[in-house]
């Protein structure tokens, strides 16, 4: 960069700156719990005109649908004849077979009745399709799932789940309009049902109408959980627990599916119902067998409803105890006394949801603390920075407006909190470490005004660790066995194994872990069949949906049968021992030209429909790295690629706008190093050779500075680098400038520090989107995304086209069966197939297990955020794939070199770049020499 833009970015930057208890007693703790408000307005908006509930229903627009959309919405007019309150449900069903969430606003006379209506939540429900799958091997896999796209009544709550009644409306005598807005994709609304509000009786009251009912005395009902009728959460599946006997069904030979939750069902507002056959009317008494090792000493709570309605206020916050181990929970007052409820015959649907219960307030009162000592923090890194000088006097008192009111505000309420906490609150005792952990920094902070700044280090980790519980308190995981409804007279039947059966179970368990090849799976017995070997180096879970996937559809189809083995084996041992599969999935970046020089590969290019088959199914060039000589050696799996994070907030707070090139990147990055804070760029650190395999174009952002240039990785021919070319020493000189003039920091966790806000831009893999959105909820609705920035054309459009990473599918030459293994390649990159792997592996293991499919057709049928999916698409329409070239592993590390040899001034950036350009290129040239006269 010359001096004219450093100049010029320094005074852009300037500019802006001037503008601008033991299980069984906590299982039967009380459980009632206050209702929680989610914000102080709609609190406001519930005192200030309090109205008495309706006892009339109005149903508005019973018919035919209107379908809502973001442009214009629907909206419905109405009259009420008194000042009442109301519930509001919506008779919505979902446009589209593969939206989770659907989210919207509700306006009422033209206007937000109060903050939290500007974002609400529509939930699709799911079904099993299918029943549950078992494998050759015996194992079992959880049932596909099936969109329901019927209506369904839902009732307008609060999104975050902290209010843990439905929301209430005042609406006063006269005529209203209430209009409903899309925020993202059009949904559909039948009808629209002001409600009176429900009010719950508490169960002393509910159990005097019980005088005249009788006590079921028949057999005990078992819902076995695993078999829900619905629920309204894609990855709530079924799932196996092999490890004990004391779960129904067990089995110490196979994976058996034999519960439903665990980690997936922690969401507030998450359902699941299941059908309910009752034979006689009578009062019963209800049991659950459950699993609660999430919450370390704390409760996780369930809302009951039977047909919808919840029986009394106690079944509304059922607490559930911690421990390690299976648990039977008889649902009691704290005396021991049974909650009845009483069943007429017939079907009955019975549903339990995530509530938070007494942990909403908790919550609450800590996001509203952790909310203002993260604004203090940016408040005070802003003037400090990070590491503030000790020796130097900041007067944070003086220079942050209402500094001390902060402070002593927060100090107060956190040691309210942690005296509660000691009450009767029921949450992971660690919190209230944290919270006296905070109240004690802040406390020495105001002890001492002036030396304050010595402590913003331990201001930093003890409010991060506050942010964490935030995420932490509201995890209200549960796995779910049974669910038993019995007679009052008599002791529940449960699953719970006795010492024999437990000690049977060990023994026959661990036999079968010396005899049972548990890594081999074949998806048909049919020994007619032709057979294809493939290896895989995943995880279990993946393993068994490949396998479930093979066996669902691609052998009753192609009549092929296929031997998945999970091996942590490459294929060059595969090869050399002679036991080579037929296919190899999910291979890294430089493997197959690698293997493919080695003439291990086989030519992809010899089947007709090759280029047909890359068409339909992927990104221009997503072949690229994938190509040596005249051959192809891989089809695209996955496919990885950058795009920009930034904090909303902080952009807005600084009056700042995503940038869109690389000189505008450079301003805002001035602005915010004005204010203490820092930009980030991707860098890899190069270790073992599993790091180099990832490929060029994933490792940094040079490769993608110097395609921006117009300017190739390789020369045409593939025997040298353009390193050393005047455009490619430009992009290197450009992007070491980054470090060295601009001190970012290569090493800095991206994650952790733009949770924080120290650096709110950066640009990294688009999967970070699942990172963020899992794992930092504090800043939800702080950060978006968007394209990388580029450079400036003549015509004044933004070349930002970027370089990626990814992996491929690959066929041996060694194998006997290569038209079945290509049927095979075909079925596995197809949209269908990618589609059902990531959608099942994420319900398994959560979103943030989604795998980065390479297939254009099925990545944007996952569920994504609106704004996310749309520049996630866009920017994936503009990725040039980098060549893979014998060799090309030096260039990597040579092209790391010269940036440490740069950063550490060593040498300079031309002479680095130079240098390492003839050793790559000297390598390049070795290797083909070497296999020039290889058979390919």
């Amino acid at each position: 960069m010359n001096k004219f833009k450093k100049i010029t970015a320094f005074i852009l930057s300037l500019t802006l700156v001037l503008i601008p208890l033991n299980a069984e007693k906590m299982n039967n703790v009380k459980a009632e719990s206050s209702s929680v408000i989610s914000d102080d307005e709609y609190s406001a908006y519930k005192a200030g005109l309090n109205y008495p509930s309706s006892t009339d229903e109005l149903v508005l627009a019973d018919g035919d649908y209107l379908t809502v959309d973001k442009q214009n919405g629907a909206e419905w007019s109405f009259d009420t004849k008194a000042d009442f309150k109301y519930n509001i449900k919506l008779v919505f069903a979902p446009t589209d077979e593969n939206t989770n969430i659907y989210k919207y606003s509700l306006f009422i006379d033209n206007s937000l009745p109060f903050k939290s209506c500007e974002e609400l939540k529509l939930r699709t429900y799911w079904e099993d399709d299918g029943g549950i799958r078992t494998l050759t091997n015996g194992d079992q896999v959880n049932p596909l799932q099936k969109c329901i796209t019927e209506f369904t009544e839902q009732t307008v709550s609060d999104p975050d789940g902290i209010e843990n009644s439905p929301y209430e409306f005042m609406l006063s005598a006269g005529r209203h309009t209430i209009k409903i807005v899309s925020l993202g994709k059009a949904f559909k609304i039948q009808r629209i049902i002001l409600s009176p509000v429900e009010e719950i009786k508490k169960y002393s009251e509910v159990s005097q109408e019980y005088k005249n009912y009788k006590n079921y005395d028949g057999k005990q009902i078992v819902i076995e959980a695993e078999n829900a009728l619905y629920k309204n959460e894609y990855s709530l599946t079924s799932k196996s627990d092999n490890s004990t006997a004391g779960i129904s069904p067990s089995s110490p030979t196979n994976s058996l599916i034999n519960y439903i939750g665990g980690t997936n069902w922690k969401e507030q507002g998450t359902e699941i119902v299941w059908n309910l056959a009752v034979e006689k009317d009578g009062l019963y008494k209800l049991g659950f067998a459950f699993k609660q090792s999430y919450v370390t000493d704390g409760l996780v709570y369930r809302n009951l409803k039977i047909d919808g309605k919840t029986p009394f206020y106690e079944a509304g916050n059922i607490p559930f105890a911690y421990s390690s181990k299976w648990q039977f929970k008889e649902f009691k007052d704290e005396e021991g006394n049974d909650y009845l409820i009483y069943l007429t015959a017939g079907s009955h649907k019975l549903s339990l949801s995530v509530t938070l219960s007494d942990t909403a307030e908790v919550f609450k009162r800590l996001r509203e603390v952790v909310s203002a000592l993260g604004d203090l923090y940016l408040d005070i890194v802003m003037i400090t920075g990070e590491d503030p000088d000790t020796n130097r006097d900041y007067e944070l008192h003086k220079q942050i407006p209402e500094f001390e009111e902060t402070l002593t505000d927060s100090l107060k309420k956190l040691n309210d909190l942690s005296k509660d906490l000691n009450g009767d609150i029921k949450v992971n005792g660690e919190l209230n470490g944290a919270v006296k952990n905070m109240s004690r920094v802040i406390q020495n902070m105001l002890d001492n005004v002036y030396d304050a700044h010595l402590q913003v280090k331990n201001y930093y980790t003890a409010q991060q660790t506050l942010s964490t519980w935030l995420y932490d308190i509201k995890n209200m995981s549960l796995a779910l066995d049974q669910i038993i409804l019995a007679s009052p007279q008599k002791e529940f039947d449960t699953p719970k194994a006795s010492f024999l059966e437990r000690l049977k179970f060990f023994i026959i368990r661990y036999s079968e872990s010396y005899s049972k090849n548990s890594s081999t799976v074949t998806s048909s017995k049919d020994k007619s069949l032709d057979n294809i070997k493939i290896w895989v180096n995943w995880g279990r879970d993946q393993v068994k949906v490949l396998n479930s996937l093979i066996q669902d559809s691609f052998t009753p189809k192609y009549g092929i049968n296929v031997t998945v083995e999970q091996v942590n084996a490459t294929l060059v041992q595969g090869v050399i021992s002679g036991n080579s599969p037929d296919l190899y999935l999910h291979m890294a970046r430089t493997e197959p030209v690698n293997l493919a020089m080695r003439g291990v590969l086989y030519n992809l290019r010899n089947f007709d429909d090759y280029e047909k088959v890359l068409e339909e199914n992927f990104q221009k060039g997503a072949d690229t790295p994938y190509l040596y000589k005249d051959g192809a050696y891989a089809l695209p799996d996955t496919q990885n690629f950058f795009v920009m994070f930034y904090r909303t907030d902080i952009f807005d707070k600084l009056s700042l706008n995503p940038p869109k090139t690389w000189e505008d990147f450079l301003s805002v990055t001035g602005i915010l190093q004005r204010n203490k804070m820092n930009a980030y760029l991707p860098y890899t650190k190069l270790g073992a050779a599993g790091t180099v395999n990832i490929g060029t174009g994933g490792l940094t952002i040079f490769p993608t500075m110097l395609i921006q240039r117009g300017e190739s990785l390789y020369n045409k021919e593939f025997n040298a680098t353009n390193l050393a070319s005047p455009i490619s020493v430009e992009a290197f000189k450009f992007w070491t400038e980054f470090y060295t003039d601009y001190s970012l920091d290569q090493d800095a966790n991206f994650f952790q520090k733009f949770r924080v806000g120290t650096i709110p831009m950066g640009i990294a893999s688009y999967t970070q989107c699942l990172t963020f959105s899992a794992g930092a909820p504090e800043i939800s609705g702080k950060w978006s995304i968007a394209e990388i920035p580029g450079i400036a054309e003549e015509d004044g459009s933004i070349n930002n086209i970027c370089s990626g990473a990814g992996t491929g599918a690959s066929i041996m030459k060694s194998s006997k069966n290569k038209d079945a293994a290509w049927n095979f390649l075909k079925w596995w990159t197809s949209s269908e197939t990618q589609y059902r792997y990531s959608s099942d592996v994420e319900a398994i293991l959560g979103e943030t297990g989604r795998v980065g499919t390479a297939n254009k057709n099925a990545l944007p049928r996952l569920v994504w955020e609106d704004n996310e999916i749309e520049v996630i698409t866009s920017q994936w329409s503009k990725l040039r794939e980098i060549p893979e070239v014998p060799g090309s592993y030096y260039v990597s590390r040579s092209i790391d070199q010269a940036f440490w040899a740069t950063k550490n001034g060593n040498k300079s950036a031309k002479e680095s770049i130079v240098h390492w350009s003839e050793e790559s290129n000297n390598e390049i040239a070795r290797k083909i020499k070497e296999y020039a006269n290889k058979e390919q």
